[in-house]
């Protein structure tokens, strides 16, 4: 029973989701100390990022325990299946969101429980209501990835880039475009009532507004890497390829219907997506601490 509820838990937590966290490296990185003594600081905000969001997993699939049983997919996840008792999850919920802010105080101090605390209260928000309203659910995403962005920066004590704040308010309204693309799927099967926001969306419009950002991204990181602030950065120049080839990929992804899986697991299983990002990741590694 108790290795039952365990597993459980480990379902709701979504670890595979944790990827998104690495944001909250990208200020250690691109300040030239990855290889500092600042990594294990960063790390630890990793994870408490990580436990914030596996909180709000579990909030989330708390709110939406009715329409989640809908769901051919999400009805499987321990809290919608009954696997999970809503008891359970609540006591874990709570002890997962005070770790994390407890984290977040010690390793980035006052700044960095700042940081956690309002995406916390951002994605509470989120999913109790903002996720129903369409361009404003993804805007929300977008703010939660800069938040992250922001606490790794407290968390090694160095500026956030302007340059980078706006790449990665840009990627993550792309990635957040990009998923809605894909369950506009949803809607043409009549299912609109299991995301309310997607009604608010166009096919036509989404395919679009995506072209826009894959010319945008890598602008924004060209200029990122041109900043006469940043002289150490110029090299990153050709990494833009790359980093156009994934944001082509994961677009092309996006746009496949019939597939009830989020975009984010198929990028991470596509092998050409893989070769791009991993290629772009690795060259700017290779660049900035050769």
């Amino acid at each position: 029973m108790i290795l039952r509820q365990l597993l459980a838990i480990l379902g709701t937590m979504r670890l595979r989701q944790w990827t998104k966290n690495v944001f909250v490296l990208a200020p250690l990185v691109f300040s030239h100390h990855l290889f500092s003594d600042r990594l294990a600081a960063a790390l630890w905000m990793t994870l408490a990022f990580g436990l914030a969001s596996s909180a709000v997993y579990f909030f989330n699939d708390l709110r939406d325990r009715p329409m989640d049983r809908l769901h051919p997919v999400k009805r499987l996840r321990p809290i919608a299946a009954g696997r999970l008792p809503p008891a359970t999850a609540w006591v874990t919920l709570t002890v997962f969101a005070l770790a994390s802010l407890g984290l977040a105080l010690v390793i980035g101090g006052p700044a960095g429980l700042w940081f956690l605390g309002a995406y916390l209260v951002l994605n509470a928000a989120y999913s109790l209501r903002l996720k129903r309203v369409a361009y404003l659910d993804v805007l929300c995403i977008s703010a939660g990835f800069l938040l992250r962005v922001f606490a790794g920066a407290a968390a090694v004590e160095v500026p956030v880039s302007f340059w980078i704040q706006v790449n990665t308010l840009l990627l993550a309204a792309f990635l957040g475009f990009g998923k809605r693309l894909h369950e506009l799927g949803w809607v043409d099967d009549g299912n609109s009532v299991l995301r309310p926001a997607l009604g608010g969306y166009r096919r036509r419009t989404l395919d679009r507004l995506l072209l826009v950002f894959q010319v945008l991204i890598p602008l924004a990181f060209l200029a990122y890497t041109l900043d006469p602030v940043s002289l150490r950065h110029h090299t990153l120049i050709f990494t833009v390829p790359l980093m156009a080839a994934a944001l082509y990929r994961f677009h092309r992804l996006c746009a496949v219907p019939g597939n009830w899986h989020s975009p984010t697991d198929r990028m991470l299983r596509d092998p050409w997506f893989l070769l791009a990002a991993g290629g772009w990741l690795c060259s700017v590694l290779l660049l900035l601490y050769r």
